[in-house]
Formats: structure tokens, sequence, C-alpha cells
């Protein structure tokens, strides 16, 4: 609620004026309670009762709100040599009372006993040195009570005898060592108790056995060894039981023979080496059950034979070496089975097929060297996990029974050839993957039974060469991914039959050219990625048919020449990625036909000049990037003032790591609505005035890392919008009065690293909007430094 409160505080903050934000904070700065929305109160740094219940009082009155309408109330970080609510009586209507990290010395009996609408109390990370006796004593509403992180190691004999209604009550991530009978004798109501994250190491068998219409029961992350075998037997109501991450070994006999409504039963992370096939009876009505991450070695027969409406039973993360074939027998309705990281390294033909409504067998990180032929039967299985196992063989027919297979992942295998009629039967299939095998050859006919297939991954493996015939049947193919492989030449129309595919992955292959037709019928194509191949050459024709495609990547290749015939059709792409290749020259036209264009990426490249009317045909280009070049100089030319409207979308340009050398007023013309402009690292040594005049809507401008010797006055005055210069390492020395003429709106000023020696305080007066100014690394004066810590000692804050 707190955090809630403070973003709220802070959105607010953010419209109002700088003496209206300084009032409120001074104001803020004293005040100790608030409303957090309308009906709950924060209140923190309150030090006695008497001051909390005149803090409450006042923020009430200020709101024009009523004690009545008052639900909730936090008390979080106060200190109270002895704390009682009983004088409190103008929130003697909440339902809702937290109290976090507070330090009290001593807590009275009876504390809580005005709030009698009270439902549900906190008490979190609270530092209390006396509890009495009977402190929620008369607390006839309370339902729910949360006490945790109180340190203690037993609890205050008699500290709940009087809470008759509790339904939930949480001693979650105290130190409890023990607890008895005695502790919750009276809390016969409760439905729900947690007792994770302590130090309990025993239970007796009496424990819990008052408590019949408990529900919940969480003892998770104790230390608990062994269970007394009637530990459960009064709990006939229980309907979920956690026992993770304790120390227990075994499941005593008959242990949960009286708890027949169980429906989730949680032991995982625990030291369980074998499993009784008594352990589990009678639990007719388990739904859930997780024994994962144990010390199990093999699955006797018939072990859940009573679970007869399991639907999930995890059992990964052991060290399962094997499954007897009736392992799973009796498990009718189990949808979901987890045996991944064990140690299989064979399975038993039919062990499955007990089980007609599994739907997701998860079988990862064992080391199963072949896949057999284990669903003898037709089976219903919708998602097969074998993910990081040892395979290298996969038997004929092993699938041929999985028709409704929709998802099958072969990961991080030993696969070295997918042969024909591998994968016959799974005419559902929708997902396929073969990611980080040893895959050197495929077969031509290999996917040709996957009619349904929609996404196929065979990345990271060691294809040299793609058939014409391996997507030929393929024709419902959303994704396919051929990332990190050996593939050397792409054969005109090898993807000619994939009609529906949207995305393509030929990234880190060995592509030296794409040919005409290269990727002829795919009409439906959204993204093309052929990053870091050695492209060198792009025929005429090899983007031909991809008349949807709207991003095209050719990052890090060795394209040395790109022009208009080359893109010509691409009219729907939005994003063109160049950078990192050899380009030199952009010939005029190039992207005439790109009408579509956003983002042009021409970075890392070593191109050295750019025709007139390069980027003729840029109508919606909004961000122009050409760092990391060999530019000499940013002519206008490229940008005709003929087509001016073209690019008037522009709002990003980076010409940042080229050799440009001056800049001219007309350069810049055509970019009205351009907001950020990168001119870092190049060569300019002077600004002439209103150089930037045109550029109306610019609020960052990034001249840092050049040679800049002087600025011209009144350089800037028209860029009113400008929130951020850097000028950062340059040569400059000293400002005229007007250099800085027409910045009202600037923010940020960066002049770090120049060689500068003195700053007239009416230069930076003129910036009214002004918050920080970087001066280090320049030759100012000590006196000189003083005298503008002095005279704007709060705002704007300058960082030297």
């Amino acid at each position: 609620m707190l955090i809630k409160h403070q973003i709220f505080l802070l959105l607010y903050l953010i419209h109002l004026n700088e003496s209206q934000a300084n009032f409120l904070h001074q104001n803020l700065a004293n005040k100790r309670c608030w409303f957090e929305g309308w009906k709950d109160i924060i209140c923190t740094g309150i030090k006695s009762i008497a001051q909390l219940n005149s803090e409450i009082a006042q923020t009430i009155r200020q709101a024009g709100a009523l004690s009545e309408d008052i639900k909730g109330l936090v008390i979080e970080q106060c200190t109270f040599d002895e704390f009682s609510l009983k004088t409190c009586s103008i929130i003697s209507n909440i339902t809702e009372l937290s109290m976090v990290r507070n330090s009290i010395n001593r807590i009275v009996s009876g504390s809580f006993q005005e709030l009698l609408s009270l439902e549900k109390l906190n008490l979190i990370e609270n530092e209390v040195w006396n509890w009495e006796n009977k402190t929620f004593s008369g607390m006839q509403k309370l339902q729910m009570l949360k006490f945790e992180q109180t340190g203690w190691k037993r609890l205050p004999y008699g500290i709940f005898n009087e809470l008759n209604e509790l339904t939930e009550l949480s001693l979650n991530k105290n130190q409890l060592e023990t607890i008895s009978q005695e502790d919750i004798q009276t809390l016969q109501k409760l439905l729900l108790l947690d007792l994770s994250n302590n130090n309990l190491d025993y239970l007796s068998s009496s424990t819990f056995g008052h408590l019949e219409n408990l529900k919940i029961l969480r003892l998770g992350f104790n230390r608990i060894l062994d269970l007394d075998d009637e530990i459960f037997q009064n709990l006939s109501s229980l309907n979920e039981l956690s026992l993770r991450g304790n120390r227990i070994y075994s499941l005593p006999n008959d242990i949960f023979n009286n708890t027949k409504k169980l429906e989730k039963l949680i032991i995982n992370d625990n030291r369980i080496a074998d499993i009784d096939e008594t352990d589990f009876e009678g639990l007719n009505e388990l739904k859930h059950l997780n024994l994962a991450n144990n010390k199990l070695k093999g699955l006797k027969f018939g072990a859940f034979e009573d679970l007869s409406n399991l639907e999930t039973l995890n059992l990964a993360d052991n060290a399962i070496e094997e499954m007897e074939e009736n392992s799973f027998r009796g498990l009718f309705n189990l949808s979901e089975l987890y045996l991944a990281n064990n140690h299989l390294e064979s399975l038993p033909a039919g062990i499955f097929e007990e089980m007609p409504k599994l739907g997701n067998l998860v079988l990862s990180g064992n080391k199963l060297p072949q896949f057999r032929r284990i669903f003898t039967k037709p089976h219903q299985l919708l998602r097969l996990n074998l993910f990081n196992n040892s395979i290298e063989y996969i038997e004929y027919g092993s699938f041929e029974n999985l028709n409704n297979l929709q998802y099958l992942d072969l990961q991080k295998n030993n696969l070295g050839v997918l042969n024909n009629d591998m994968f016959q039967g799974l005419i559902q299939l929708e997902t396929l993957y073969l990611r980080e095998n040893d895959i050197v050859d495929m077969e031509e006919s290999v996917f040709e039974n996957l009619p349904s297939l929609k996404n196929l991954y065979l990345d990271i493996n060691n294809i040299s060469s793609l058939e014409n015939k391996y997507f030929s049947k393929l024709n419902k193919l959303l994704t396919l991914s051929l990332e990190q492989n050996q593939i050397q030449e792409l054969l005109a129309g090898v993807f000619a039959n994939l009609t529906s595919l949207t995305y393509l992955n030929l990234n880190k292959n060995s592509l030296q050219k794409l040919k005409s037709g290269t990727f002829k019928g795919m009409t439906s194509l959204r993204c093309l990625n052929l990053v870091e191949n050695n492209i060198k050459i792009l025929n005429v024709g090899c983007f031909e048919d991809l008349s949807k495609l709207e991003v095209l990547n050719l990052a890090e290749n060795n394209i040395q020449f790109i022009s208009s015939d080359i893109l010509n059709g691409l009219t729907e792409v939005t994003v063109l990625h160049l950078w990192g290749n050899n380009l030199e020259h952009l010939e005029s036209g190039t992207f005439k036909n790109m009408k579509n264009l956003h983002y042009l990426f021409l970075d890392d490249n070593v191109i050295k000049d750019i025709d007139s009317g390069a980027f003729e045909g840029l109508y919606d280009l909004k961000v122009l990037s050409l760092s990391n070049n060999s530019l000499k100089q940013f002519n206008a030319n490229n940008f005709p003032s003929l087509n001016a409207s073209y690019i008037y979308k522009l709002t990003t340009m980076n010409l940042n790591n080229n050799k440009i050398k001056s800049l001219k007023q007309s350069d810049f013309k055509s970019f009205k609505l351009l907001n950020e402009l990168d001119l870092s690292n190049n060569d300019i040594n002077y600004i002439p005035k209103s150089i930037f005049s045109y550029l109306t809507s610019l609020a960052s401008l990034n001249l840092s890392d050049n040679k800049i010797e002087s600025i011209e006055p009144r350089a800037f005055e028209k860029d009113y919008f400008l929130t951020s210069l850097n000028l950062n390492n340059n040569k400059l020395q000293r400002f005229n009065n007007d250099t800085f003429m027409g910045l009202s709106g600037l923010y940020n000023l960066y002049l770090e690293n120049n060689s500068i020696s003195d700053i007239d305080l009416n230069i930076l007066s003129k910036m009214s909007s002004l918050q920080y100014i970087y001066l280090s690394g320049n030759k100012l004066k000590e006196e000189n430094l003083k005298e503008i810590a002095e005279k704007y000692s709060s705002m704007p804050l300058y960082h030297f």
C-alpha cells in the first residue's frame, strides 16, 4: 500500500510548479499519516499512541472524511514504549490493520479489543520485547492473522486462546523450534495454518488433533526428519498439504489414512528414497502430487495405484534409473507427468499406456541414447519433451501412435541424420524443436508427414545445404529457424512452397550470395533475418515475391553495393538493417521504392559518399542511423528541397563517429520534426549562428568529442524545445553573453573536459529551466566555482 501511495504522489508532483512542489514537500516532511485511496490510512515515524491518535485525527479532518469511513490502517516503522489501541476510538471501525517493521517495548493485554470490526491483522517483521498473554483478547470478529518474522523460537503461552473465530493463521518466516497442541488448541475454526520457513524438527501426533476443519496445512522449509504416523489422523477435511523443503527420508505407513479429501500433496525437496505401494493408499481425491527433487531411484509396481483422480505428478530432479512396466498403473486421469532430470536410460514399451488422458510428458534431462517405440497403442498425448537427452537414434514408428501430438522438443540431443518417416504419424504436430543436435543431413521427405507443422527450429546444427524438397509439404509453416548452421548456398525456390511462412531466420550461416528467386513464393513472409553471414553479392530479384516483408536484417555481412533494383518490391518493409557491412557509396534513389520504411540502420560501414537524392522516397522514415562511417560532410542534397516533404517525419538521426568537418544551416532545412541529433565524434570545429534554426522540434543535441573551439552568438537562438545539449570533450574556452540565447527549455548542459576558464553568471541565468550543468575537467578558478555555487545553491544543481 505504501509503495502504491508513493507512486501516486510522484505522479502528482510532476505536474506542480517549483514553489508548489517545495511547499508540498515541506508539508509532507512534517506529516506522519496520510490517506491511501479514500478508505485507508498509512502512518510512519510515530513515537507514541497519543501522537498516533493526533496524527490520524488531523489526517481525517484535513481530508474532510468521517472516522467511520476508515477501513484500513498501516502502522510502519514506528517506535512505541507501550502499545495499545484501547484509546484509539477514531479507528474503531477498521476491518484491516497492518503493523510492519515497528519497534515496541511492550504490547499489553487487550491492545486490539476496541477494534470491534477488525477481520484481518498483519504483524510482520516487528521487534517486540514483551507480549502479554491476552494480547488478542476481545477480538471477536478476527478471521485472518498473519504473524511473520517475529524471531520467536516458541509461541508465548496462550497467545491465541481467545481467537475463536480465526480461520487463517500464518506463522511463516519465524524461528519456531516447536509447536504443540496447547499453542493452537482454541483455533477450532481454522481453515488455513501456515508454519512454513521455521525451524521445526518434530511434530507430535497430537499437534493438529483438534483442527477437524483445517483445509490447508503448510509445513514447508522446516527441519522435519520424521513424521509420526498419526500426525494427520484427525485432519479429515484437509485439501492441501505442503511438506516441501524438509529432511524427510520416508513416509510412515497409513500416514494419509484419514485424509480422504486431500487434493494437493507437496513433498518435493526432501530426501525420500523409496515409495511403497501403500504410501498413498486411500487418497482417491488427490489431484496434484509433487515428489520432485528427492532421492528416488526407481518406481515400484503399482506405486500410485490408488490415485485414480490424480491429474499432475511431478517426479523431476530425482535419481530414477528405471521404472517397472506398471509403475503408473491406476492413473486413469493423469494429464501431466514430469520426469525431467533423472537418470533414465531406457523406457519399457507401453509404460505410459495406462494413462489415457496424459497430455503433457516431460522427459528432458535424462540419459536416453535412443527413443524407442514405447507408445504401442494410439494415445492422446499433446506435448512430449525430450530436451537434453543423449538421443542418437529414433526407432522407426516411434511416433506413429501419437496422432494428436502438437509439441515435440528434441533439442540438445545427438541426432546426426533425419530420416524419411522419422516423424510418421505426427499429423497434428504444430511445433518441432531440433536445435543443438549434430544434424549434418536430412533426407528429402523427412518433413513430409507433418502437414500441420507451424513452427520448425533447426538452429545450431551442421546443416550445409538445403534441398528443394525439404519443405515442399509444409504449406502451413509460420516460423522456420536455421540459425547457426553451415549453409553456404540457397537454391532458387528452395522455400517456394512455404506460402504461409511469416518468419525466416538464417542468421550465422556461411552464405556468400543471394540469387535471383531465392525467396520466390514466400508471399506471406514478414521478417527475414540474414545477420552474420558472409554475403557479398545481392542479385537483382533476390527479394522477389516478398511483397509483405516488414523487417529485413542484413547486418554484419560483407555487402559492398546496394541499389534500388535490388530492393525493388520491398514496399512494405518498415525496418531495414544494413549496419556492419562494407558499403562505401549510396547512389541516388537507392531506397526510392521503400515508401513505408520507418527505421534505416547504416551504421558501421565505410560510407564516404552519399549521392543527391539517395534517400528519395522515404516518406515515413523516422530513424536514420549513419554512425561509424567515413562521411566528411552531410549535404542537404541528400534530402533535396524539391522533395522536402518526404523526409518530414524523421525524428532521430545519428551521424556520430564520422569525419564531418563543417555544418551549414541549409543541411537541416528538411527536418522539421527531428527530435534527436547525434553529431558526436566528428571533426567539427565551429558552430555558426542559427545553425539549427530549422530544427524547431529538437530536444537532444550531442556535439561531444569534436574539435569545437568557437560557438557563434545566438547559435541556438531558435531551439526553444532543446532540453539536452552535450558539448563534452571539445576545445571551448569561453562563452559570449549570447552563446546560449534562446535555450529557455534547456534542462541538461554538458561542458565537461573543455578548456573553460571562466563562466559569466549572466549567461547561466538566461537558461531558466536549467537543472544540471556538468563542468568537471575544465580550468575554472575557485572563486568562479564558489560564485556559481553561492548564487545557485538549490536550483539548478551544478556538478563539477
